[in-house]
């Protein structure tokens, strides 16, 4: 009888447990789902009670049932107390149904409730967790300071999206962020501080080792804490160009991003912030840029931007302003295709004849977005520079030397070749374009084995090339380099776009404005 108490109440209280979820409304699991569920020590907690609810679904029935029917062998083979067995048996068998259908029952509250697409995204962003690094401060173990100035909490990191964690102390709220490769300690003044008044800070990085500060109102200075990121860390947990299963975005980024209770704003906001932070006009400030909507949408939203031709619709080779385009994820209609569609021929077709060509079969169904041309301008665009619509348009003066091997050219050249590049070059043949960020040693030898680019080819991301592999394909031999284009400040970007109308700069840049061209167009 004690037994059937004990059971009684256990089974009240798990399914009062998970009805109590009606009364958490879409917001809250919104806000679960981008700023919680993927947190390496909550992904585990919720990777346990998921287990543990698989477990007593199907545990807990087969234990009720068990008991009942050795209870009423019992009674049979006794022939003692027959009746009240079987209602024994009729409950435990009722109780068993209602604990099985409980997923059941949690999936029509939470669809009900309208709170089912952002519990299932909390689930499934578990899976994925950010990876957690160890705060790992240098003069103690805390963190922490003596003076009442604010500290870091923690720092994690999922590719190169990362979240800075702070705490204020007692002389003033949050004000800023600091990342630096040197272990001098900056003051507050530093044009490069992320003047952000937010315990929380989102924000893309190359990878690095770097030393990590904040500051408060009264610009009292943490101390340190150590972030480290590696290029294979960036390749494993960021978006990947060709192998990776994430969606595109479905519809205008803006209407998406609300849906989330995020933003385009936000986006715009993180792009800017993760540039300025690597260094406006530089080459890091294009790296950065070209990484950091790509990891921003992957990390938290498992979104990716659309591949689409730009030969043939969505006339959307770079738009001159900065930030996130408005039509990314626009589904495309005959009305998007340009006036004038060119095919892989170079021949050019009037929209009406590009709908009988096929070509209005190709792009409708699709999402706005980027080809690997567009891609590129858009992030040297993004990193301060001027960018036209084709890679072809970076040679000449005041751009980029242009080297390259021909397809008889043998191994050794082609290696020469590679070795030369540096993080913001060019990497080009006929038919593709992509971004160079880095070199990989594969035995660690010393010698270079291969590159680490990012491109657009199905998603914007991340690839991994070997020398062997570039020069079996007969591809990529020609290298634009491109220091010549960033050193030079005739190329910064200009503050009108070509109708001579002033752009928007998001916030994070207004204090540079003045180091853009404004009596030009782009």
């Amino acid at each position: 009888m004690k037994n059937r108490k004990i059971i009684n109440v256990f089974i009240i209280s798990f399914l009062m447990f998970f009805i109590s979820l009606n009364n958490i409304n879409a917001n809250t699991f919104n806000i679960l789902a981008t700023n919680f569920c993927q947190r390496e020590e909550i992904a585990r907690v919720i990777g346990y009670i998921d287990f543990f609810i698989k477990i007593i679904r199907v545990a807990v029935p087969i234990v009720l049932i068990i008991s009942a029917m050795i209870k009423l062998t019992n009674a049979i083979t006794k022939n003692d107390g027959l009746d009240s067995v079987k209602k024994v048996l009729v409950v435990n068998v009722v109780a068993a149904i209602l604990i099985f259908l409980i997923p059941s029952f949690i999936n029509i509250i939470t669809k009900i409730t309208g709170t089912y697409d952002s519990y299932e995204n909390c689930i499934k962003l578990s899976k994925n967790p950010i990876k957690t690094n160890p705060v790992n401060p240098i003069n103690n173990g805390e963190g922490a300071s003596n003076d009442g100035s604010p500290s870091i909490t923690s720092i994690t990191h999922k590719g190169s999206f990362v979240v800075v964690n702070a705490q204020k102390g007692t002389s003033g709220n949050i004000a800023g962020y600091y990342f630096t490769t040197s272990s001098t300690k900056p003051n507050g003044k530093e044009d490069t501080w992320v003047v952000k008044d937010t315990t929380r800070l989102e924000i893309a990085k190359l990878p690095g080792t770097y030393y990590v500060y904040v500051k408060d109102s009264q610009n009292k200075i943490s101390l340190p804490a150590k972030l480290n990121i590696t290029w294979e860390e960036l390749l494993k947990d960021g978006p990947r160009s060709r192998d990776d299963s994430f969606a595109p975005i479905p519809n205008n980024i803006d209407s998406v991003l609300k849906q989330k209770s995020d933003s385009k704003e936000k986006l715009d906001d993180f792009i800017a912030w993760s540039v300025k932070s690597a260094g406006l006009f530089t080459k890091e400030g294009v790296v950065t840029a070209a990484i950091s909507a790509a990891n921003y949408l992957h990390a938290k939203h498992n979104l990716h931007i659309s591949y689409i031709s730009n030969r043939f619709c969505f006339n959307q080779r770079y738009n001159v302003n900065f930030g996130s385009n408005p039509d990314w994820g626009k589904p495309i209609g005959y009305n998007d295709i340009q006036e004038k569609s060119t095919d892989s021929n170079g021949t050019i077709y009037p929209r009406q004849i590009a709908q009988r060509e096929g070509i209005l079969k190709y792009c409708e169904g699709n999402y706005g977005g980027l080809d690997c041309q567009s891609f590129v301008g858009w992030s040297i665009h993004n990193g301060g520079f001027k960018a036209n619509n084709t890679h072809g348009s970076y040679i000449g003066k005041n751009k980029a030397v242009e080297s390259s091997v021909n397809k008889s050219g043998d191994f050794a050249r082609a290696v020469s070749l590679y070795d030369s590049l540096i993080m913001g070059d060019i990497m080009v043949n006929p038919h593709h374009v992509m971004l160079f960020l880095a070199h990989y040693d594969e035995n660690n030898d010393g010698k270079k084995d291969g590159v680490y680019v990012y491109e657009m080819y199905t998603r914007v991301g991340m690839r991994k090339w070997s020398y062997q592999e570039l020069y079996n394909k007969e591809k990529y031999y020609n290298v634009k380099h491109m220091s010549g284009y960033y050193s030079n400040s005739n190329n910064y970007a200009c503050l009108q776009n070509s109708k001579g109308n002033i752009v928007e700069i998001p916030n994070a840049w207004k204090d540079k404005s003045s180091l853009f061209k404004s009596n030009c167009k782009a």
